[in-house]
C-alpha cells in the first residue's frame, strides 16, 4: 500500500502527531479518506476509538463516528526500521546520522518515558460529504474505555478541504498469485493489519535485574508471546496451553538499564484470564531480588 509506505518515512517526524497537527495529506476533498499519525496511542483501535469531524462552516457542524463505524478505515501502528539512524544511535550512544541520539533521547524522556517500544498510530478516516470548502475541518479521535465509557486517549489534527468531490480510498493491494493485478482490500484485510487484542506484562520495583522468570495461565488455547524490545532482552517461552513458561535473559553483558525494557504482550484467539501464577528476580549472583515484582496483566 504506497500511503503506508509514504507513512513509514514520517514515522519519527510525528511520532507524538499532538494537537494541531495536519493530516497526511494536509488538503483534501468531501468524501476522501485522510490518515491522522495519533502519536504513541496504547489503547486506540477500531472498536474502541469515537472520530468527531466538526466543519469550519460558521455553524461549528459536527459529524460523529462512533466505535466500529465503517467510515473509520483502519488502525495501523507503524515502527521505525531497527536500523534506522534514530535506533542504531540511541543504541550505541553514537549519532550515525545529524543529530540522531539527541532526538531519541527526547523520545524517550518527553513521549515514552523510557520504553523503548516505539511507534506511531495511524488512524485512517473518511471525511463526510459537502465539507466547507477553504476551511479547515478538526479532526478529534477518543478512545473510549469499555467498561466505564471514559475517554483514555485523545489526538486531535485539522485538514484544509479544497474544491471537489473525492472518494474513499480503495487501499489496493496487488494480488499475491501475480499477473500484476490489483484488489481492493475490504475492511476484514484492514483488520488483519491492525493490532490484535493483548495482554501486558510489565514490572515494578527499585532495582534493575539481571533475568527473570515467570509462569503465567491463561484461559486454554494457543498463545503467542510477543517481544517488543528484542534488541534489549532474549525472550524464552513455552506453552501447553493453559500455562506459559517465561525466561528473559538480557542481550549483551552490559545487563538491563530500564525495568521498561522488560515488557513484554500475550495475545492469541480467545485468551483471557491471564494471570501471573509465578514470578522471581534474580541479581547478576543468580540471587532472588525480592524488590521487583511483576504488575497484574492489562488487558488491551
Amino acid at each position: 500500500m504506497k500511503t503506508l509506505k509514504i507513512l513509514l518515512a514520517l514515522l519519527l517526524v510525528n511520532l507524538m502527531g499532538c494537537a494541531g497537527h495536519q493530516t497526511f495529506n494536509h488538503l483534501a476533498r468531501s468524501n476522501d479518506t485522510v490518515a491522522v499519525a495519533a502519536g504513541w496511542m496504547q489503547t486506540f483501535s477500531r472498536d474502541r476509538i469515537r472520530v468527531t469531524i466538526t466543519d469550519d462552516d460558521g455553524t461549528g457542524t459536527q459529524t460523529v463516528y462512533e466505535p466500529g463505524d465503517p467510515n473509520i478505515r483502519a488502525v495501523i501502528n507503524l515502527y521505525p526500521d531497527p536500523l534506522s539512524n534514530i535506533v542504531v544511535s540511541r543504541e550505541t550512544g553514537d549519532a550515525v546520522s545529524p543529530g540522531a541520539v539527541d532526538y531519541a533521547s527526547q523520545i524517550d524522556y518527553w513521549y515514552t518515558h523510557g520504553d523503548d517500544d516505539w511507534w506511531q498510530t495511524i488512524v485512517y478516516v473518511n471525511l463526510p460529504s459537502n465539507m466547507t470548502i477553504d476551511k479547515d475541518a478538526t479532526i478529534l479521535i477518543e478512545s473510549i474505555d469499555p467498561v466505564t465509557a471514559e475517554v483514555v486517549e485523545t489526538a486531535s489534527s485539522f485538514v484544509s478541504i479544497v474544491s471537489g468531490v473525492g472518494e474513499a480510498a480503495p487501499f489496493s493491494a496487488q494480488n499475491p498469485w501475480g499477473g500484476g493485478s490489483y484488489f481492493n482490500m475490504t475492511s476484514d484485510n484492514l483488520k488483519s493489519l491492525e493490532r490484535s487484542g493483548h495482554y501486558q506484562i510489565d514490572f515494578d520495583g527499585t532495582e534493575i535485574p539481571a533475568a527473570l522468570s515467570l509462569e503465567i495461565t491463561h484461559a486454554a488455547g494457543n498463545v503467542f508471546v510477543a517481544n517488543p524490545t528484542s534488541e534489549k532482552k532474549n525472550l524464552h517461552w513455552t506453552d501447553d496451553g493453559v500455562t506459559t513458561k517465561i525466561i528473559i535473559l538480557p542481550t549483551t553483558s552490559a545487563g538491563f538499564t530500564d525495568l521498561a525494557d522488560l515488557k513484554f504482550y500475550i495475545s492469541g484467539l480467545n485468551i483471557d484470564n491471564v494471570v501471573v501464577s509465578n514470578f522471581e528476580a534474580y541479581d547478576q549472583n543468580g540471587d532472588v531480588i525480592a524488590t521487583v515484582t511483576a504488575n497484574t496483566p492489562t488487558k488491551r
